[in-house]
């Protein structure tokens, strides 16, 4: 039993003579172990779990990116059959009752010359039928299918449809 305050007993070394303490010595040894440093083994494990986390991340960002795209272009495309819709009732227009061909003429009073291309930058376009009007974009393939197909589209409701 020790005293507090009183000196650890020398111990002898096998060898002969006296050591002073024995935690130097195993300090010494755990520190010779932790700057062994990591096997190359131990490396590719790591950079294959930073490959697998990175590859799962990268795919949901996509997916959602393409997602975001889409809800985007339908936003325009909506924007754009209101913005037609009120031009072809402004007496102002001198469209009235007409259909209106091309889209520019809705540029600067009704929309921004930005809404009129869609998520992939290609232009949207505008087909009628009697009384029907159809805003559409051609989508993420860029070929126009005439608002089918991955064709993004909206209508104006004349027989209670809308596509």
């Amino acid at each position: 039993m020790t005293l507090r305050g009183a000196k650890r007993p020398k111990e002898s070394h096998p060898r002969g003579g006296v050591e002073m303490n024995t935690g130097y010595r195993n300090h010494k040894a755990n520190a010779t172990r932790l700057q062994r440093g990591m096997t190359l083994i131990e490396i590719m494990v790591v950079v294959l779990i930073m490959g697998l986390i990175m590859g799962t991340v990268g795919y949901a960002v996509f997916r959602y990116l393409r997602r975001s795209e889409i809800k985007t272009t339908k936003m325009k495309v909506q924007r754009v059959l209101d913005a037609v819709q009120e031009y072809m009732a402004d007496p102002d227009s001198g469209h009235q009752g007409n259909c209106v061909t091309d889209l520019n003429v809705l540029v600067p009073e009704r929309v921004k010359r930005d809404m009129l291309k869609d998520a992939w930058n290609q232009p949207l376009k505008i087909t009628c039928a009697g009384e029907r009007i159809c805003v559409y974009s051609v989508g993420r393939n860029k070929s126009d299918e005439n608002g089918g197909g991955d064709d993004i589209k909206a209508c104006t409701e004349t027989d209670g449809k809308d596509d």
